[in-house]
């Protein structure tokens, strides 16, 4: 029994580290705006503001005027977003996907539809 018991004792901590690795795919993870130039110099080309509301916009660096709107949310390692729209126009459902196969502080890499790799950096603010 002494051995059941201290086999079990240490298959808690395994499972005690890997909770916090589920944490990372919040949605606060997320909220700032992230370049889709594959270069961390968020310098030119289009980006995303994603805010903590659940909505996004689309930018055109290096203004960062917002050019559209959409909604996102994120569930485990996928981003789920609607189609950006101008602000006259509403939002559809967050009906899109990518999913997120690196993940690191400051750079993502996703696998949007038809297999598009993204590589997105994110921009200071």
């Amino acid at each position: 029994m002494a051995i059941v018991a201290a086999a079990g004792g240490l298959a808690q901590p395994s499972v005690a580290e890997s909770q916090p690795a589920q944490g990372r795919g919040t949605k606060t993870d997320l909220v700032g705006i992230w370049s889709f130039d594959a270069r961390s110099g968020c310098e030119t080309g289009t980006a995303w503001e994603f805010r903590a509301d659940g909505s996004y916009n689309e930018l055109r660096l290096p203004d960062r005027t917002p050019r559209a709107t959409g909604k996102w949310y994120e569930l485990g390692d996928t981003i789920f977003y609607s189609l950006a729209r101008p602000e006259t126009a509403a939002p559809g459902p967050p009906e899109k996907r990518m999913v997120i196969i690196e993940r690191e502080p400051d750079r993502l890499v996703a696998l949007g539809g038809r297999r598009v790799r993204h590589v997105m950096h994110r921009c200071p603010r």
